[in-house]
């Protein structure tokens, strides 16, 4: 039952709006399965991200962060939030050592966005020292995005959508409108809106 139960978790890694949405959040529930076990799940996952890292490169191995900081976000686990935000940067500086055109920045920026909507939202209130910390470890992310390039894996090109995203203007704003997120939402400090 567990088997069962730890497999439909990570095809959706963890989100139950995933498992809704594929049609077996029902099947799910109906295995009883404990937050105490999820949290050890997540913690499995986040351990799996981190050697998977070491076999993969470009958009996959960059994605491997939107499990954790998912299933960081689901538990309410402050602790595997932390983690996350910090092996996202400590991946972004490697990235920054290999200097290639093929690695996908654009895809960690996501996962920091992510990482920084989930901390502002569910866990600045009653964990504001991992917070904090959490918001310093996003803030140095952006600004080491603002000022290497911003790339992305061929696939966004695709999209017309994405090609209108992508401009060096639009990501300088949005990395600015971040930057402003994490001093005020995380680290507390007053800042006037830009």
């Amino acid at each position: 039952m567990k088997e069962k139960g730890y497999e439909l978790y990570l095809s959706c890694v963890g989100s139950k709006f995933a498992l809704g949405r594929e049609g077996i959040l029902q099947e799910y529930e109906k295995l009883n399965i404990t937050k105490k076990q999820e949290l050890e799940w997540n913690r499995r996952l986040l351990d799996d991200c981190r050697k998977k890292r070491k076999q993969v490169s470009g958009r996959e191995l960059t994605t491997t962060f939107y499990a954790p900081a998912q299933a960081a976000g689901n538990s309410g686990d402050i602790c595997l939030m932390l983690a996350n935000a910090g092996d996202v940067v400590e991946l972004y500086q490697e990235v920054l050592e290999r200097h290639t055109r093929q690695e996908d920045t654009y895809t960690l920026m996501l996962a920091a966005e992510y990482t920084l909507n989930v901390c502002a939202e569910k866990f600045r209130e009653n964990y504001p020292v991992p917070v904090k910390r959490t918001g310093e470890i996003l803030l140095m992310l952006f600004e080491m995005l603002e000022e290497h390039p911003i790339t992305a894996g061929e696939g966004y090109y695709k999209h017309p959508i994405y090609r209108d995203i992508l401009t060096e203007e639009r990501l300088k704003k949005r990395i600015a409108d971040d930057k402003w997120a994490v001093r005020t939402y995380l680290l507390g400090e007053e800042e006037e809106e830009i």
